[in-house]
């Protein structure tokens, strides 16, 4: 998949989709540390649900395999006036870090929502969440610092990229 950060718009592309999302529809974001410690989870909230086919999503779900090192280089316009209409907070033009972290940089500079991680809470495991049902649905439940957060764990009820 490909992501691509343009003026006023987050525009996903896959081999048989592709979304575009305003960032005003964007309301919150989460980096979330999957269970199997090797992966996490960033998660990004939208006010208007993203259809595909005949299921509404009010959540998108990215995983990131962790260690996996990135450059990215941002390309961003010259004039000083117009980069900063654009930058909501600063950021280096070339970025070399994990996936997750570039994204979540990218989204605290261009779209100025920043990630909310979890905080204190570890399970017996060591882990920020715990296993549990709602309904039929297994899944595992994040108690952050200020928000709670329920992540299913069938891939069908998600769009994961």
């Amino acid at each position: 998949i490909n992501v691509h950060f343009l003026r006023n718009t987050l525009k996903l592309t896959g081999p048989s989709n592709d979304y575009k999302i305003q960032y005003s529809n964007i309301f919150k974001a989460f980096l979330l540390p999957r269970q199997d410690g090797d992966h996490i989870a960033f998660v990004i909230g939208l006010k208007q649900p993203m259809r595909q086919g005949n299921t509404n999503y009010s959540f998108i779900v990215f995983q990131f395999k962790k260690g996996i090192k990135q450059e990215v280089k941002l390309t961003l316009p010259e004039d000083e006036k117009e980069r900063k209409a654009i930058i909501k907070n600063p950021i280096d033009q070339v970025i070399n870090e994990d996936l997750y972290d570039i994204m979540a940089k990218l989204f605290k500079s261009i779209i100025g929502i920043g990630a909310v991680i979890p905080g204190k809470f570890r399970s017996s495991q060591n882990i920020p969440s715990f296993k549990c049902t709602y309904g039929a649905n297994e899944g595992y439940f994040y108690p952050l610092e200020r928000n709670l957060i329920f992540m299913l764990v069938s891939k069908s009820s998600l769009i994961v990229f």
